[in-house]
């Protein structure tokens, strides 16, 4: 599977999925334009060993709709969907699905949850 990415995201124009990309696209009804659509709207977001994670949020996919009006049918497939991307290579390693937004699926996720629960015990010590 070949597919073209958007220019402005620093990958190479052609970039080549894995197999394992290609099972999951199988399993969760990813269709490749789909993948092409995240890849050049999403947000992008450094993710581990200098991958790439590209997320499409709800305002990323309100962006591609007034750029692209056809994606409107589409949207509620796109919304949470998201691909990681090797760094170095710029293949696509695998997708899923969160529609619980980006920071659910942060790498650091655990230490925002622990500072957030330190925040709330020191907020109310002081009151």
């Amino acid at each position: 599977m070949v597919i073209k990415t958007h220019e402005s995201t620093g990958i190479s124009t052609l970039a080549v999925s894995t197999d394992h990309l290609s099972i999951r696209c199988q399993q969760r009804g990813v269709k490749e334009q789909d993948l092409q659509t995240i890849i050049g709207y999403g947000r992008r977001e450094r993710w581990f060993h200098g991958a790439f994670l590209y997320y499409m949020g709800r305002r990323e996919l309100r962006w591609a709709i007034v750029n692209e009006p056809a994606l409107k049918r589409s949207a509620d497939r796109l919304e949470g969907l998201a691909v990681v991307v090797c760094g170095t290579s710029g293949r696509m390693l695998t997708t899923f699905k969160s529609k619980r937004g980006i920071h659910e699926i942060s790498r650091n996720y655990g230490s925002q949850k622990k500072r957030a629960r330190m925040r709330q015990a020191s907020v109310r010590r002081s009151s």
